[in-house]
């Protein structure tokens, strides 16, 4: 998996969603299960932008929560079940170091 070179340029609902998902499972694994949740800065009008996208299934299994700019993402343990592969958990660790500020431009991982 390559690391892209610039920053999204178009909104992409489908590839956010994707990289909340992502970025959630990740900051899960890396943690150990030890947080609240995986926390996003994003704008109340790019959140509502992407709130009205009728393809969520990205989301399936992750609980989301918005308020005050802060997408709160928590991957339920249906959902983490999936990534304890070796090779699922590594792959999605990969795509948080290589796209972790992708889309920077709309929403960003609180660390």
């Amino acid at each position: 998996m390559e690391s892209p070179k610039t920053e999204l340029e178009i909104f992409s609902p489908l590839l956010i969603f994707e990289y909340i998902r992502l970025m959630s499972v990740a900051a899960y694994i890396s943690a150990e299960g030890k947080i609240d949740g995986a926390k996003f800065k994003i704008s109340a009008s790019d959140y509502e932008r992407l709130m009205q996208e009728p393809l969520q299934t990205a989301l399936i299994g992750i609980d989301t929560h918005y308020e005050n700019d802060v997408l709160t993402a928590v991957p339920t343990a249906k959902c983490l079940e999936r990534y304890e592969h070796k090779v699922m958990k590594e792959g999605v660790l990969q795509y948080r170091e290589n796209y972790g500020k992708r889309y920077a431009k709309y929403i960003s991982f609180i660390e």
